[in-house]
């Protein structure tokens, strides 16, 4: 996670700490003169919040990312022994909303006919298994 959040903050400017594992720095998705983004790690997410109202979506748009350079690279979504969700609902919703545009792309693209190449065929499987690992996080059952 460490790597994915330099990489992140190496895109901002006037980045400076706010404390362990958090930072403020100039919004790249609006006109920001002063730091008005907060970027903090907790229990392995990256957690992005513009102060002015910005999207997460927008403001990695504007520094050439997406919800993919922040994720994990290994699943959140397991659960513990209890039964209580280890992802909130919101957060589940959020996940399925993005993947569900990767998964959407790549069925646009094959209806037009156009040959996909084998990473975005490997993005298009992640995409699934994030949309159910998301899901089963949040504690919905198909």
């Amino acid at each position: 996670m460490r790597e994915k959040v330099v990489n992140l903050l190496n895109r901002l400017q006037k980045v400076k700490s706010s404390g362990r594992d958090s930072w403020m720095a100039c919004c790249p998705a609006h006109d920001d003169k002063n730091p008005s983004m907060k970027i903090d790690i907790k229990n392995d997410k990256i957690l992005i919040k513009c102060w002015s109202g910005c999207g997460v979506e927008d403001i990695l748009g504007a520094v050439g990312m997406d919800f993919s350079d922040i994720l994990p690279d290994k699943p959140l979504y397991h659960r513990s022994s209890g039964t209580a969700p280890m992802l909130s609902s919101a957060d589940a919703l959020r996940i399925v909303k993005y993947e569900a545009a990767i998964i959407m792309m790549y069925g646009q693209d094959l209806k037009a006919g156009k040959t996909v190449s084998e990473d975005d065929r490997q993005r298009f499987v992640l995409a699934v298994e994030r949309v159910g690992d998301a899901m089963e996080a949040a504690g919905v059952k198909l």
